[in-house]
């Protein structure tokens, strides 16, 4: 689902860090799936905002080393000091 910037108050990420690995849908090709350990949710309320964001999070999920460090955090504070310094 997307969301439209008129609707959102106030800007925000929510990123989840999966503990197993869930079959999600792929959008190059409905009929397949892929495994997705960390799913990244945006709301903001700037609509040029969307594109640079979305390019961080391009460049957040490239990054196979840190993906591998951040599903194998052990906690929110280590999964988010990870993150955050890519995403802000």
């Amino acid at each position: 689902p997307h969301c439209d910037v008129e609707h959102v108050v106030s800007g925000a990420i929510c990123v989840g860090v999966l503990k197993s690995p869930v079959a999600w849908g792929r959008m190059d090709a409905p009929e397949e799936t892929c495994e997705v350990s960390l799913v990244v949710m945006l709301a903001l309320n700037e609509a040029h905002a969307h594109l640079e964001m979305l390019q961080k999070v391009v460049g957040l999920i490239q990054d196979q080393d840190l993906m591998g460090r951040i599903v194998a955090s052990s906690t929110p504070a280590e999964a988010y000091e990870l993150i955050g310094a890519r995403l802000a």
